[in-house]
């Protein structure tokens, strides 16, 4: 019984420790420092993978608006890095939408990440909107937090929703 006890405490430490669910704001910021360092050290996946369900999070906290940058950034970093590009320009889009004056310091970046920055700059300056064709399948879309659809396969602009 004890035993079991044990492998079910180191289990529990291990599942905490791989998946860090942030609560706080100091908690997502500890989590995307992680995730930056990540992607300092050329761990693209990592970061992606640590910084989604913080992003899921954040959608949450309409209020926290300089860590949703920052955590999208980051996002979008990550998928360059994975040459990503699709997913990256989307998370580029979500940055100009919450910031629409947002840009990106050219001696910081490369000229692949600024152009596709600019790039996806461009699209929402146009049209006003983002992409969503550009999100992952399975993303939900809420303008002023009210759903108005989703990406994925049947996701069509003018469809009425379920």
């Amino acid at each position: 019984m004890s035993r079991y006890i044990v492998m079910f405490s180191i289990v529990l430490v291990a599942s905490i420790g791989s998946v860090q669910r942030a609560t706080s704001q100091e908690d997502i910021e500890r989590t995307l420092t992680r995730a930056q360092n990540l992607y300092y050290e050329a761990r693209f996946k990592d970061s992606v993978d640590l910084l989604l369900p913080v992003d899921a999070a954040l959608r949450d906290r309409p209020t926290q608006g300089g860590l949703t940058i920052g955590v999208k950034l980051q996002l979008a970093l990550s998928y360059v890095g994975q040459n990503l590009t699709r997913e990256a320009k989307a998370a580029f889009q979500e940055v100009c939408v919450l910031d629409p004056e947002y840009s990106l310091d050219s001696s910081q970046f490369s000229p692949k990440v600024i152009a596709l920055f600019n790039d996806a700059k461009a699209v929402f300056e146009k049209a006003g909107v983002f992409n969503a064709s550009l999100l992952p399948d399975g993303q939900v879309i809420m303008v002023v937090d009210q759903r108005v659809g989703s990406t994925g396969v049947g996701a069509c602009y003018g469809d009425p929703m379920p």
